[in-house]
């Protein structure tokens, strides 16, 4: 059952006369002073407990009244549920959500209904705080008991409920309220231009810093330079001598600076714009460049 306490055990309760109930359906039963939610379990013949108290109903739609599946769970279900209550010692109820659907651990609502007065007289037989419960519910035709109590604050309010109902003038049941999980929508990005049209925007993509590294690669791209042009680019020759053979894109010979050979014109592109672009602008390219094969 679905409590603010944990219990590891199952609870026995009646299925009264002309109710259908069968493993795994979503019912509603009295626990305490209070409509909980549970999931039937198992069902028995005969049992040791005395007292036994019935089951309110049994839910058969969802938060949009949409008929659901009965029984909720399978057998195979339930039987999965009540061993992982039983190795991880875990609730049981709490096994058996890993089953149901989204937002349907919800806390059942206590709702009135008003019924047509047999008599006119009863009526006036009536106390001033039972007058005012049945008309209160009489204006709503349907009222939340949270609602009433909002209203209608009373010390006798549950004693009034209760008159009412024994004598047949408003009917009580219990509905789930509203999930509390909401619809998950994900936002997806798609190109609003052809794809050779984004090509050329990336490659159009403006620069915003100034690169030494990169003025050297873009020079590179024509051919070998010399170790004094390489100086006017890129004055401090140790750190350009440095980045070359880190990243692999070239290497200083005694009188020349030179590419890599196996590193391709694209990659050289490619580095350079990255150089020269600050991280706002590679994050807007690499936006694009993934958008290029669909959403």
């Amino acid at each position: 059952m679905n409590t603010r306490r944990a219990h590891r055990q199952s609870f026995t309760y009646l299925i009264p006369s002309g109710l259908e109930v069968c493993i795994g359906d979503a019912v509603l039963v009295p626990f305490g002073r209070q409509i909980v939610q549970g999931i039937v379990v198992g069902m028995s013949a005969k049992t040791a407990i005395d007292d036994i108290r019935p089951i309110q109903d049994v839910v058969r739609t969802d938060e949009n009244n949409e008929s659901l599946s009965s029984p909720l769970l399978t057998p195979t279900q339930i039987h999965l549920a009540i061993w992982i209550s039983q190795v991880y010692l875990t609730p049981i109820f709490t096994a058996v959500s890993l089953f149901l659907p989204p937002g349907f651990s919800r806390k059942p609502k206590r709702v009135l209904k008003t019924k047509p007065l047999s008599k006119a007289s009863t009526r006036e037989a009536l106390n001033s705080i039972s007058k005012a419960v049945l008309d209160i519910v009489e204006n709503h035709e349907v009222i939340e008991f949270e609602e009433l109590r909002r209203i209608k604050s009373s010390h006798g309010l549950q004693t009034a409920v209760r008159n009412l109902i024994q004598q047949g003038l408003i009917e009580e049941r219990y509905e789930l309220s509203r999930p509390s999980v909401r619809t998950k929508y994900e936002s997806w990005l798609a190109l609003d231009i052809p794809v050779k049209d984004a090509i050329v925007k990336i490659s159009e993509w403006p620069y915003s810093r100034k690169s030494r590294p990169a003025d050297l690669l873009e020079r590179l791209l024509d051919g070998p330079i010399s170790l004094r042009e390489a100086d006017q680019i890129a004055p401090n020759r140790k750190s350009i001598q440095s980045f070359l053979e880190l990243s692999s894109h070239g290497d200083f010979h005694t009188d020349q600076v030179r590419l890599v050979k196996e590193i391709t014109s694209d990659a050289i592109q490619t580095a350079i714009d990255s150089f020269r672009r600050i991280s706002t602008e590679r994050r807007q390219v690499a936006t694009l460049q993934s958008l290029l094969d669909g959403p």
